[in-house]
């Protein structure tokens, strides 16, 4: 469906409730020429909401990519995500933090926090990286980073110290 040369990362976020218990979910497929299997991972947050597990998985795929970069080579990486959250927003939050992390009426745009962190993370991420949408559940890897995400989100170890209540 994808690039087979291409790192293909899908990220999942939950919030049980919304606000609630947080989990992020990631699956990692290695370009078929590798022959590596895949990496997951899942992270649970004390308090949190979906949007903000939703940026945060894609947050900590750019920061994986960077890592891995150490020690393989890879020229694109394409992040799978079902949130239209992200992928609507993931080329205006530049434009956002150009002005000041406000709307035209003044008032500060939501998770700022997490979309400056998402720039600079994107930024340091020395590959193309390409955010594409696709319909959550609809295919097994899917599936399965759903499941990681709701599993963070039920054992939470972690705290998101920019989740504020009340919102």
């Amino acid at each position: 469906m994808y690039d087979p040369n291409s790192l293909k990362i899908y990220t999942d976020g939950s919030a049980m409730p919304n606000p609630g218990k947080g989990g992020i979910g990631m699956v990692v497929e290695f370009p078929d020429s590798m022959e590596i299997e895949n990496f997951e991972l899942s992270e649970g947050y004390i308090k949190s909401t979906n949007n903000r597990m939703e940026l945060m998985a894609c947050i900590r795929a750019l920061e994986w990519v960077q890592s891995e970069m150490k020690s393989r080579t890879f020229t694109r990486a394409i992040i799978v995500t079902d949130s239209d959250y992200v992928y609507s927003n993931n080329k205006n939050a530049q434009y956002w933090k150009d002005n000041g992390w406000k709307n035209e009426i003044g008032k500060p745009y939501e998770n700022h926090e997490l979309w400056d962190t998402f720039l600079k993370e994107r930024q340091k991420t020395k590959v193309r990286v390409d955010i594409v949408w696709e319909k959550g559940k609809t295919r097994a890897v899917l599936i399965r980073v759903d499941s990681l995400a709701k599993q963070g989100a039920k054992h939470p170890t972690k705290t998101d110290y920019g989740f504020q209540s009340g919102k």
